[in-house]
């Protein structure tokens, strides 16, 4: 898939943008336009205290489908990959982005948070960000995704775009 429209690809940054800036459990945002394929990167700690990683992963992959079944969704693509990297496991969800939506995307680190609540890599919060946080799930807003907005040069964005979160900033980067 290769989106032809700029104002819709600067949609979907704002998106991932917003996602890190909402989710601290998400480390890194990957989408790549040529596949359409959208990669969210998660960092698992203490790994050691996972008892069935397989089975825990194979819970996600049952919930996911669960929840297009129920959302009656057409054809879709869901994986999840792991590796190790030293004492810590990256698990990437990959999921396709001509059916993906906003409440799926909520869902889908609601259950990465419940199924690995104490391993999950957090990053620590800036301060300014911290009150902007707790409201956030206080007050139930964590069915909605903030539209923090941005500009892009649509010009300069190639076909891969990396979303992280790097020393409490969010940074773009494409090829």
């Amino acid at each position: 898939m290769r989106l032809h429209n700029n104002e819709e690809l600067v949609d979907y940054v704002n998106l991932f943008v917003s996602v890190l800036i909402c989710f601290p459990e998400v480390g890194k945002i990957r989408f790549d336009r040529d596949n359409g394929m959208l990669h969210f990167s998660f960092l698992l700690k203490d790994v050691s205290s996972i008892p069935d990683m397989e089975g825990s992963l194979e819970k996600l992959r049952i919930a996911v489908e669960k929840y297009h079944r129920l959302d009656r969704s057409m054809q879709y693509h869901f994986s999840m990959e792991q590796y190790r990297v030293g004492d810590y496991i990256v698990v990437e969800a990959q999921r396709d982005m001509l059916s993906v939506n906003r409440a799926e995307i909520t869902f889908l680190i609601e259950l990465f948070r419940l199924e690995f609540m104490h391993n999950i890599m957090v990053e620590k919060m800036d301060t300014a960000f911290e009150d902007d946080y707790q409201w956030y799930y206080e007050e139930g807003a964590h069915h909605r995704i903030n539209d923090k907005r941005m500009n892009v040069d649509e010009k300069t964005i190639g076909n891969q775009i990396v979303v992280c979160r790097e020393a409490g900033k969010v940074l773009v980067f494409s090829n």
